[in-house]
């Protein structure tokens, strides 16, 4: 799969955009690395993130997101303080 925010092949955009490539459910304070496109709080009234980084650089410590809110990518690594996500994997 392509780096950067428009390297993406049109069957990669298509398979990312509808969670073809599946999705790993994350609820503890363990650091966790890989390649999510989009994530979306599933536990609690809100997930904290003490990391959300992104494959071009931008990070995101201390964001609160909302149950039911997704957050779109590409994101490298995810570490949360409290709540539980479903990061779906592109």
């Amino acid at each position: 799969m392509a780096n950067g925010l428009h390297g993406f092949t049109v069957q990669e955009a298509e398979n990312a955009g509808l969670g073809q490539a599946g999705f790993d459910y994350i609820s503890d304070s363990d650091s966790h690395s890989g390649t999510w496109y989009a994530i979306k709080v599933v536990d609690e009234a809100a997930a904290v993130f003490t990391v959300l980084n992104t494959a071009i650089g931008d990070g995101a410590a201390g964001l609160t997101i909302q149950e039911g809110d997704i957050v779109y990518g590409p994101f490298t690594s995810i570490k949360l303080a409290s709540g539980g996500v479903l990061a779906y994997r592109g």
